[in-house]
């Protein structure tokens, strides 16, 4: 899930750029962006990603430049923040990618999620794109708290792609159609869970067009619980492996039945499953 810079509707300050926002010296401090008041972002541990250039400077490296924050416009407070430096990017007109983790409690599900991007005058910077990822369990939290199966495992099938090391393939020379699908796992209770995908791209900045449908599916009613589409700018890098969430609740009536996180392909790229679960 991720918002074009230039297409998010709330600037105080900054003008638009071509594929961006921008900022300079002669700007006033204040936000380049704020909104989108998400209320769709899942319950638990979040990622929201900047991706931002700079221009050269010759103010010391300790110079703030951007503070980013994701605030509760609902609750009115903010969550998490992260000030930018010049240190903090190494090579001038290059983008770099800024990740601040968060927690989203219980409390603030449903709530309207800003990602603020407020401007400290020092240098010229430009804003391309702001996203929000899930990161990829790992350790305890993992184990404890997810179950996944491997997108090659004998768990899941395929209709379209191809294996690909410890992972299932599609490329722009496959049809469209499911990369993967099942795993049918009956055991879900009755309550909120959230899907996981781990999947790559080759390319995450040619176009906006849809590449994968990510569906929880009940196939003891043969219908979609919720999906969520993934665009290539979804990814905040290409050729890396991120965790796509999907939040879903599973109502009594359903319970026990084999749900299945499915994956439906559209031939626009590379694109490389390695894992799916649900916690």
């Amino acid at each position: 899930q991720s918002w074009e810079a230039e297409e998010i509707a709330w600037h105080q300050v900054g003008h638009a750029d071509g594929d961006g926002w921008s900022a300079d010296p002669a700007t006033a401090d204040g936000l380049m962006t704020y909104g989108p008041y998400a209320t769709n972002t899942p319950v638990g541990d979040n990622v929201a990603v900047w991706k931002l250039a700079r221009g050269a400077s010759t103010l010391p490296g300790s110079q703030p430049v951007v503070v980013l924050s994701v605030f509760d416009s609902t609750q009115w407070d903010t969550i998490a923040s992260r000030t930018i430096t010049l240190a903090d990017w190494p090579v001038a007109s290059r983008p770099e990618y800024f990740a601040v983790p968060f927690n989203l409690p219980a409390a603030r599900k449903g709530h309207y999620l800003e990602f603020y991007t407020r401007y400290v005058p020092s240098t010229s910077v430009k804003l391309d794109r702001i996203g929000l990822a899930l990161p990829t369990p790992t350790g305890a939290q993992a184990g404890a708290t997810t179950t996944s199966w491997e997108a090659e495992g004998a768990a899941i099938g395929h209709i379209v792609g191809f294996a690909e090391g410890d992972g299932w393939a599609a490329s722009t020379a496959s049809g469209a159609g499911f990369m993967t699908y099942g795993p049918y796992v009956g055991s879900l209770t009755a309550g909120e869970h959230t899907a996981l995908w781990t999947l790559m791209i080759d390319n995450n900045d040619y176009d906006e067009l849809p590449i994968v449908r990510l569906e929880v599916y009940d196939a003891t009613l043969g219908d979609v619980i919720t999906d969520r589409t993934l665009t290539r700018q979804a990814w905040a890098l290409a050729m890396q492996h991120e965790t796509f969430g999907v939040p879903f609740t599973l109502d009594a009536s359903r319970a026990g039945h084999p749900i299945e996180f499915r994956t439906h392909f559209q031939p626009r790229a590379y694109v490389r499953v390695d894992k799916v679960g649900v916690r």
